[in-house]
């Protein structure tokens, strides 16, 4: 018999640890509570905890999914510490979760979940779950980096490059822009279901963030029409500022029908900055 009981906040370290052990990247217990801090106060957000010997080695539940929201789908996440990955924990989780979501009505199931974890894959496909979408990760060692040879694609004519800060000098209504733009680029990213689009003051005060890096956030602008054309992020991870990452949409991996655990065809999207694979 497996006890599962509920996350509390004192649990926020031992999730940063398991986020560490089972994916190698580091995250902070800020980081963490400012993307449950995203989830409004009425959302329906769960989170159970295994402990072995007094210390959480699985933390993991489901919620519903507000970056794409649809009536009874449910996103669902669990990490476990890799000592303790194949004792059935992760088994027993789903087992308790499935019957909670199923007590909610839910019709569709998502999950992320990363290729080189085989044994993730066997767990979700085995629970009636398809990969339906995926997500390439691409990493750039800067010190073997040599930046001559793109010297000829460091200008475009026409084009402007400009930091936030840049921008910021030449249009206090930056925001609204950037938001505009934002949502305009998302419709040509590959999605299974329609991204919900981000409310302008959510995005605004993201922009006032404290972890936000206003120098890392930049702009592509038509110098003769003045329109915004394109954009990237990127900012020091703050539990490792030696990493730097871009942020970019990301898509779940795989979705099953809550009712009869038949393969569903149908994935959602995530929040444009959110990123989060899940271990089973």
């Amino acid at each position: 018999m497996i006890d599962l009981r509920p996350f509390t906040d004192d649990d926020y370290p031992a999730l940063a640890e398991l986020h560490h052990a089972a994916w190698g990247e580091p995250r902070t217990v800020a980081e963490l509570r400012s993307d449950d801090e995203e989830f409004a106060a009425d959302a329906v957000r769960v989170r159970l905890v295994a402990e072995q010997n007094g210390h959480p080695v699985l933390i993991g539940g489901y919620c519903e999914t507000p970056w794409s929201p649809a009536p009874d789908k449910y996103f669902l996440s669990c990490v476990v510490h890799p000592a303790y990955q194949g004792r059935g924990l992760g088994r027993a989780w789903y087992e308790r979760v499935f019957a909670a979501v199923q007590a909610r009505a839910a019709t569709l199931l998502t999950a992320t979940i990363r290729d080189d974890h085989s044994f993730a894959a066997a767990f979700v496909q085995g629970r009636g779950f398809r990969a339906v979408i995926r997500e390439p990760e691409s990493h750039l060692r800067l010190t073997a980096f040599d930046a001559e040879r793109f010297a000829d694609r460091r200008r475009v004519e026409g084009i402007a490059l400009l930091s936030l800060p840049e921008l910021l000098q030449q249009d206090t209504a930056y925001a609204q822009r950037c938001w505009q733009l934002q949502w305009e680029l998302l419709q040509d990213v590959p999605t299974t279901e329609p991204f919900a689009r981000e409310p302008l003051a959510d995005f605004q005060a993201e922009l006032g963030d404290e972890g936000f890096y206003p120098a890392g956030y930049f702009v592509a602008l038509d110098t003769a029409s003045g329109q915004l054309v394109g954009t990237t992020h990127i900012s020091p991870r703050p539990a490792d500022p030696r990493q730097w990452e871009s942020t970019s949409p990301a898509w779940c991996a795989a979705t099953a029908d809550a009712a009869s655990r038949s393969p569903s065809s149908c994935a959602p999207s995530r929040w444009p900055h959110k990123t989060g694979p899940n271990c089973w």
